[in-house]
């Protein structure tokens, strides 16, 4: 079981963090309605693949962010790849830039390039070396061929696209395959290429050492490296890393010996081989004399430091080692079982006062057996008439650890080591030690048993109590019930026996509050009904609900609004944010609640039906009311309308004000913002509706963009002289050579419009003649 493992399964089993977890998940997890969901690289990136297909079959509207078209390439069915490719075809424009390919060689798809190259006409879809640097990293060779092929056949036929080379990563990359077959396949095809080039790659000492430690992993093509390019000396980073397998660290060991001495640090090698269990490393190295003495005593302690218990004992075979200075409690995994304990004890390991903290996180035996080994050591005193409890180790230190035994059993909900304390030990705990105990970590344990037994062994403050309920709030079952009552009894027994001042009050306020806090932001409605039923409520002024509406809990937001409590106006928003029309419609049943924030959210989270209610509602103002020049009007709703690239937002929104205030709506910054995002469907729609010139200001938003998909679609409204205008892009020659095909075919274009209205001009003249 590796460390990941073990974190995994004490988290699993980790009451409190369990709980802890699948309450953040639910809290994050608000579900939403079909026609909410309509971003694409969502469905994608989440696996709902079928969903996608649905939609895209039924014709539903989806929106696809330019920026995400990447994720189209990570679907492994073609036919709902070509299914996408139909619908978002504008996104994919048939030319050599964005060289879109590469998308799918990091997907690993070669299905999808084979389609795109061989099945549609007159494909000018591109890759470049990144493609081939991504069929290395996936050991496809198939895929690394095939491209390699496609590059080779554009270029004899062309003339003037430039082989695509086969780069250092690619080399870098297919290392990692720790397969010495692609290794050698890779690099022939490295080498013939850079026969016919006559720029050649090159391959210094920095790139040899970089594959040299990518090979350590490989003998096979470790050596492979080192007899291409004549390795003779190696840099101590080589050494450490060729711990990690035997068969190179042992090459090099016996072929290189000379270059061990002086320059290597032998001892420190063989440690970092023993604390990461590399056995045969360490074995290897002794059975070679390679290691000092004090080497071996240090290596041997830190193997069985770290808990490498079979590892231990084949060393100790050879070398018989006793003086090890170690505890149990500073080994990992040494208090798992008893029979464990035994052996480390028999080897000379010793118990501290930090194993029996720890061993009250473990099963009752496991502490039992280290407190009667203590105890016969006489480490800790056996009488009953100390109030505390005294470690006293072998160097007479005396050393109290009454609190922090009962600290750690209450952390870990250990009943029976209290109770086994308590019944042989007679302990007193002070009242300062009360108040340090993790009283919320107590609550969180949701154990009555254990809540009983501290309160009828201690006097514990009703703000403790309080403390217990507020961290216990994750849920509310049958047995919560039973300790909720016990707790709330045991509160009102002490409002009984005492008089609480002010401050305490208000202490106590504020916890019952905080206790309010904690049952929302955990969805625990049963908590919230038991404490409203209880009378243990906060101040009706507090504003509780706007808690419960920043998470959307619809039932918890409804008690609270019918109990009376209070909120603020622009806490409603996280209801257009969810998207809970029925909740904005009983806000509003009484008062129409309107606020620009609830607009611009609803268009944030593309909540269609939420924004149709607010335009809706927001008409129904007298149509003199000047505000809506003022707000919906507003240069951030025209903004975040640009920014979603959401049609049905926008057609929605202009068809609702463009018959009384179209002077009012700004076509310009609208477009401006489709463009800048580089949103086809919603430039064609502002297009179609609204004639604007296409500035060069405007052209530049999509231009600085690389929207090489928007320039194309826009390619008969740009004039020549605005792209020449434009500062090139230096840091894309790709982009660059893009550009001024483009400004070459929009020129001829517009040459061949020229002459044709001539024509047309006199045509017209001799026809009138």
């Amino acid at each position: 079981m590796n460390f990941i493992d073990i974190v995994v399964r004490k988290v699993f089993n980790d009451k409190f963090l369990n709980n802890k977890i699948f309450s953040f998940i639910k809290v994050q997890s608000h579900s939403k309605k079909y026609e909410q969901l309509v971003h694409v690289d969502w469905m994608i990136n989440n696996d709902h693949i079928q969903l996608l297909k649905y939609k895209i079959i039924k014709n539903h509207y989806l929106i696809l962010s330019p920026e995400c078209v990447r994720f189209l390439f990570r679907i492994q069915d073609i036919d709902l790849f070509k299914l996408c490719f139909q619908r978002f075809k504008d996104y994919l424009p048939n030319e050599n830039y964005p060289p879109i390919l590469n998308y799918a060689a990091q997907y690993n798809n070669l299905e999808i390039i084979r389609y795109l190259l061989d099945q549609i006409p007159n494909s000018n879809y591109s890759f470049d070396h990144t493609a081939l640097e991504f069929s290395c990293k996936h050991s496809n060779l198939e895929m690394f061929d095939y491209l390699l092929e496609k590059s080779t056949k554009s270029t004899k036929s062309t003339k003037s696209i430039a082989t695509i080379e086969i780069t250092i990563e690619c080399l870098s990359n297919s290392l990692k395959s720790k397969n010495i077959n692609i290794v050698e396949y890779i690099f022939q095809k490295f080498d013939n290429q850079q026969q016919q080039q006559q720029h050649q790659q090159t391959i210094n000492q920095r790139i040899i050492l970089t594959f040299l430690e990518i090979s350590c992993n490989n003998i096979d093509i470790f050596k492979f490296i080192i007899n291409r390019y004549s390795v003779s000396k190696f840099d101590k980073y080589i050494y450490s890393q060729s711990i990690g397998n035997i068969e190179v660290f042992k090459f090099l060991f016996e072929k290189y010996k000379k270059d061990w001495y002086g320059r290597i640090d032998v001892d420190s090698l063989c440690l970092a081989a023993g604390v990461k269990n590399y056995i045969q490393v360490v074995e290897y190295m002794l059975a070679n004399n390679m290691v000092s003495e004090l080497g071996i005593k240090v290596t041997i302690s830190h193997i069985l430091s770290n808990g490498h218990i079979e590892s231990f004992k084949r060393l100790n075979r050879s070398h018989d080692f006793k003086q090890y200075q170690l505890c149990l409690s500073m080994i990992p995994h040494s208090t798992v079982n008893i029979d464990t304990m035994k052996w480390y004890l028999a080897i000379g390991v010793e118990i501290s006062k930090n194993c029996i903290i720890q061993s009250c996180y473990n099963s009752f035996p496991i502490f039992q057996f280290i407190w009667k080994h203590l105890v016969t050591l006489d480490h800790i005193d056996n009488s009953k008439r100390d109030p505390r409890l005294i470690f006293n180790n072998s160097k007479n230190n005396f050393i109290d650890f009454t609190f922090d035994i009962i600290d750690a059993c209450l952390n870990s909900n250990n009943l029976l080591v209290l109770e086994f304390i308590f019944e042989n030990y007679n302990i007193q705990l002070q009242d300062n030690e009360l108040d340090r105990l993790d009283w919320n970590s107590i609550g969180k344990l949701k154990s009555l048993n254990l809540i009983k037994f501290l309160c009828n062994r201690f006097e514990i403050a009703s703000s403790h109590l309080y403390q217990i309920l507020k961290s216990s709030t994750s849920e509310l079952n049958s047995n919560m019930s039973l300790l909720f009552d016990f707790i709330f009894n045991q509160i009102e027994s002490r409002k009984l026996n005492n008089n609480n001042n002010s401050t305490e009050i208000e202490s106590n306020s504020k916890i019952i509050e905080s206790i309010f806090d904690s049952a929302i932001s955990n969805n625990n409605l049963n908590m919230l009904k038991y404490m409203i039923g209880k009378d243990f409520k906060p101040l009706l002024n507090r504003y509780l609900l706007d808690s419960a509406l920043s998470y959307g809990f619809k039932d918890i937001i409804i008690l609270l609004k019918d109990e009376g409590y209070s909120f603020n106006l622009g806490a409603l928003k996280d209801l257009y944010k969810f998207g809970y029309l029925d909740l904005i419609k009983y806000f509003d049943k009484d008062q129409l609640h309107l606020n620009i924030c609830f607009l611009i959210t609803s268009i944030r989270h593309s909540n269609l039906d939420c924004f149709k209610y607010y335009i809706d509602k927001y008409q129904t103002q007298d149509d003199n009311d000047q505000s809506i020049q003022t707000d919906i009007m507003n240069q951030k709703v025209f903004i975040e309308i640009g920014n979603s690239g959401n049609l049905e937002i926008l057609s929605y929104f202009i068809e609702s004000f463009r018959s009384k205030y179209d002077d009012l709506i700004d076509y310009e910054l609208l477009l401006s913002s489709f463009l800048y995002k580089g949103f086809i469907e919603c430039i064609k729609y502002i297009l179609s509706i609204k004639e604007i010139p296409l500035s060069e200001s405007l052209i530049s938003r999509a231009y600085f963009n690389r929207h090489a998909h928007v320039l194309l679609q826009l390619k008969d409204k740009i004039q020549p002289d605005i792209m020449t205008n434009l500062i090139p892009i230096n840091t894309n020659q790709a982009y660059n050579q893009f550009i001024q095909k483009f400004i070459l075919e929009i020129s001829t274009t517009n040459q061949n419009h020229c002459i044709s209205n001539i024509l047309n001009y006199f045509s017209g003249l001799f026809k009138n003649n």
